[in-house]
């Protein structure tokens, strides 16, 4: 008897070795399942994409390193002993493409899944056909119960349905401007949390403290810590690193002009309507200044072309970046800590007030085809809450002074700012006209490197191809809500 036990056992870990080679190889739009048995403990499934190492970054782990906690439970979760008894035993599937469910994060689902008994299925997809695979396998009766968007609204309110009940968007947990941003005709789409680890607007300056402590540039840090943090003196910065024979940084155009409340494309939730900021004559001041800025650091040889790398690797001074930075499998996870420093965005340009969290979206919605709508809105309400992290034994920064940063300085702000979604992209990418450098059809004669005549010139004839996107994203849209 005893000898038949042992065969059994070796018999499923073959099985699970098998399935877990199977699924890591190859792309498919077919997705890549994990599961988390309702106790909390064995995983069965495939890979996790998005996360390459095993390690937890250069921090300090809260908890232990198996993820079985350790931290101080979150005394905010008494909602958790409302959940109905009929969902023990259920599962959520959860769609993601690899960062949710990167090894640190899914110790968040699991510890969820061993207070709650409600088990937790990832399911990854590629994220370029992210929303495309999620609307056929609703087609097919087979689509997720939680759906994320990034850069794909409007296109993902096909994959998902209007928010249930259960969501109270006034109820101070959740953050009502991506809710009513991302809402259509009064219709409730989508949700984030004030204290999400994936919050909207995660943009920031990293800077390599050495390379300004050593060469006696005037850091972030110093400009924050006068009152003169601008956009402007930002450039100064990359600037005097070039001089000094350093890459001077890595800077987006719509990181700068979504901070002035300026948009490429704007969206109106009441109509479901998008149009053409450049029509604006504030957003189309601020939009070109923000394209000449980049344009003529790229002309001038300031920006590098290989950002990651070069700042990853001590050459380069700065990098803004969205939060993926500061996580421990991030692009910074190999940094030391004493070189690693992050800061808000600046908070003018232009001359005038630039004080919007803006241009980086993240939100969730529950899928057209789901099967547990309530337990979803549990796992949300669990997951997106970064106090539950440090019980839950998830390191996800990349040390401990970036979590501090984002958890005591940057979400307290965010919460109290205002929002600007940047709405373009997905806009411009149904009519064949991608933001990036390198697409055919791309925006590289904008980005630069060219001069700020050029820019202007370049950009005003893009204008029919902004005004056709804002058309497109709109009838889009109308066609999914009839």
């Amino acid at each position: 008897m005893q000898k038949q036990k042992v065969l059994k056992l070796m018999a499923l870990l073959l099985a699970v070795v098998m399935c877990v080679s199977l699924c890591a190889c190859g792309e498919s739009n077919t997705p890549v399942e994990d599961d988390y048995e309702a106790l909390g403990g064995l995983n069965v499934g495939g890979a996790q994409g998005g996360d390459n190492n095993s390690g937890t970054g250069n921090g300090t782990g809260n908890g232990n390193a198996n993820g079985n906690g350790g931290g101080t439970a979150n005394q905010s979760n008494s909602y958790l002993n409302n959940i109905p008894k009929k969902l023990q035993g259920t599962t959520v599937t959860f769609a993601a493409w690899g960062d949710e469910n990167a090894t640190e994060y899914a110790k968040v689902a699991k510890l969820f899944t061993k207070k709650t008994k409600i088990n937790v299925k990832w399911v990854t997809y590629n994220e370029d056909k992210y929303i495309s695979s999620i609307v056929e396998q609703n087609a097919a009766g087979k689509g997720p119960d939680i759906v994320i968007t990034n850069t794909t609204f409007p296109s993902a309110v096909e994959a998902v349905q209007e928010l249930p009940k259960y969501f109270d968007v006034n109820d101070g947990f959740w953050d009502k401007r991506v809710t009513e941003g991302l809402s259509v005709k009064g219709k409730k789409y989508f949700v984030n949390s004030y204290n999400s680890p994936f919050a909207n607007g995660g943009t920031f300056v990293f800077y390599n403290k050495q390379i300004f402590a050593n060469n006696n540039i005037k850091s972030p840090q110093d400009y924050i810590d006068e009152g003169k943090w601008t956009w402007e003196n930002l450039e100064k910065c990359v600037r005097e690193a070039k001089q000094k024979g350093f890459d001077g940084g890595s800077i987006l155009p719509q990181l700068v002009w979504s901070t002035t409340g300026a948009g490429m494309i704007n969206y109106n939730p009441k109509t479901a309507t998008f149009t053409n900021g450049l029509n604006d004559a504030s957003q189309k001041s601020d939009i070109l200044a923000a394209l000449k800025l980049v344009a003529s650091l790229r002309k001038d040889g300031v920006i590098s072309n290989n950002p990651l790398t070069r700042f990853s690797s001590g050459q380069m001074a700065i990098a803004v970046l969205n939060n993926f930075g500061m996580k421990y499998n991030g692009w910074f996870k190999a940094m030391s800590p004493s070189a690693l420093g992050v800061v808000e965005l600046p908070s003018k340009f232009n001359g005038k007030t630039a004080n919007y969290y803006g241009a980086n979206l993240r939100a969730y919605g529950i899928g057209k085809d789901a099967k547990n709508v309530e337990g979803a809105y549990y796992l949300l309400r669990f997951y997106l809450d970064i106090d539950n992290y440090d019980e839950a034994g998830a390191d996800i920064f990349v040390n401990k002074n970036i979590e501090r940063f984002y958890k005591e300085t940057y979400l307290p702000n965010f919460k109290k700012g205002k929002i600007n979604i940047e709405y373009m992209q997905n806009p411009l990418s149904l009519v064949g006209s991608p933001w990036n450098q390198a697409s055919a059809g791309g925006w590289g004669d904008v980005f630069g490197p060219v001069s700020p005549e050029e820019v202007e010139t370049n950009l005003a004839a893009r204008a029919n191809i902004v005004d056709n996107a804002a058309k497109k994203a709109t009838e889009k849209l109308q066609g999914i809500i009839k």
